[in-house]
């Protein structure tokens, strides 16, 4: 069995502007494309271990849970996640600057 690994200053690295943690509103992307908006319900950093030591390529372990707000339960790591609340300002002010010119 793999060594557990503690997370380091370099696994935190996400787009929040303090930690996350769970009951925060999050925005995920992931690399298929997909992503969505909901709630954090479960933080596995205690569990996580480097994707090397699993020996395998499929089902990579994630750091958070998330309940989307569609219903569905999501797995994301710390550069997949943003807070939906930095995400919606920063679209509010996206949007306002596009119609700024018509």
């Amino acid at each position: 069995m793999p060594a557990r690994k503690k997370p380091s200053q370099a696994d935190k690295k996400t787009a929040f502007s303090s930690d996350p943690a769970v009951g925060d509103r999050v925005r995920i992307r992931s690399a298929n494309g997909q992503g969505g908006i909901g709630t954090l319900i479960e933080d596995y950093a205690e569990f996580t271990v480097d994707r090397t030591e699993l020996n395998r390529t499929w089902a990579p372990m994630r750091r958070w849970a998330i309940a989307l707000d569609s219903g569905t339960l999501a797995f994301a790591d710390d550069v997949e996640i943003h807070s939906a609340e930095e995400s919606a300002e920063s679209t509010s002010v996206h949007e306002a600057s596009d119609g700024a010119g018509d």
